[in-house]
This record gives structure tokens, C-alpha cells and sequence, in this order.
């Protein structure tokens, strides 16, 4: 991430969770500080999974990033989107 950011400036970030089932507790502060190092270089967030909860994490993790998250079924239709 470092790397593409001092590169670009910011990205557009897509989050493929079709395959995940839940992470353990320890990892949370990793993800907690991902988005606070790099919420201010992300110009937009997707998810993409069937599961109705990433609706939720989506709009749990709006207020962390600062800007709206939007949630897929299909990655080539989140691809689309983050491309817009």
C-alpha cells in the first residue's frame, strides 16, 4: 500500500470478502490502524460479497475512512464503480 500510494497519491480500493468468514479479535487493531494511516489516501472503498453483513461492516467502516463505501455482489460490477 505504502508503495502504490507514493506512487499515485491515492487509490481506489476494492475488497474482495466473498471468501471470508470472520477474523480473530488480535487482528482488529491491525485494521483499525490501516484505516487510520491510510483513510485521508483512499478516494473510494469497495466490497464485494453475497454476505448481508458487509452491508453492515460497510457502514460501520464509513466514519473510520470519511467517505462512502459501497458494497457488490459481482467484482466486475465494483471494478465499474471504483473506475466511474
Amino acid at each position: 500500500m505504502d508503495a502504490v500510494v507514493k506512487k499515485y497519491g491515492s487509490v481506489n480500493l476494492l475488497l474482495d470478502l466473498s471468501e471470508f468468514h470472520w477474523e480473530k479479535t488480535t487482528a482488529w487493531a491491525s485494521d483499525i490502524n490501516f484505516g487510520h494511516t491510510y483513510k485521508d489516501k483512499i478516494d473510494k472503498m469497495a466490497m464485494v460479497s453475497e454476505a448481508k453483513w458487509v452491508k453492515h461492516l460497510a457502514k460501520l467502516a464509513e466514519p473510520v475512512y470519511d467517505k462512502e463505501i459501497k458494497t457488490f455482489v459481482a467484482d466486475a460490477d465494483a471494478w465499474d464503480w471504483l473506475k466511474s
